[in-house]
């Protein structure tokens, strides 16, 4: 079933325009390091990144091109990845950058969207903010032409890993 998950995830998830990646541990870490290269970054305290060489996040957050998130659930119906904001995980890492990477475990996929609401809903204690998202950042004008990265990342990739 987690391989028809993932599948259907994927699926919907470049439909919205995300680049979905299913990747080991290890090649995880690495396809991180690389992703965020030199770049200005700002990474959420992933337990699974510790000990990856990445740099120190800049002075200013708003200098930030790339941020790395960790979902708490994905749902396979909506290619949607969901961010609980937590004091150590804040918005900006997800909002302020160009680029957007966010670390999907298999085991934290579900089916539909509305299990992703009910997981989310369930969480004790209660978030500060959720983001839901389904996509990168995306907005048309009153003449219907569609701009990428106005109100957030330009580009989402979602790393799912073991």
């Amino acid at each position: 079933m987690t391989d028809e998950l993932i599948e259907r995830f994927r699926r919907e998830a470049e439909a919205n325009g995300t680049t979905v990646e299913v990747l080991s541990r290890d090649d995880l870490r690495a396809r991180v390091r690389d992703l965020v290269g030199g770049r200005a970054a700002l990474v959420d305290p992933i337990p699974l990144l510790q000990g990856v060489d990445l740099p120190a996040p800049p002075a200013d957050p708003w200098d930030a091109e790339i941020g790395v998130s960790e979902a708490f659930v994905g749902a396979a119906e909506s290619g949607t990845v969901v961010l609980p904001q937590r004091p150590d995980a804040p918005r900006r890492t997800s909002l302020l950058v160009n680029t957007h990477v966010v670390l999907l475990a298999r085991e934290a996929l579900l089916p539909t969207y509305q299990d992703a609401v009910d997981a989310t809903a369930a969480l004790r204690p209660r978030p500060i903010g959720v983001q839901f998202v389904s996509g990168h950042s995306r907005s048309g004008d009153i003449e219907s032409a569609m701009i990428h990265g106005m109100h957030g990342p330009a580009e989402l990739i979602v790393l799912v890993h073991p």
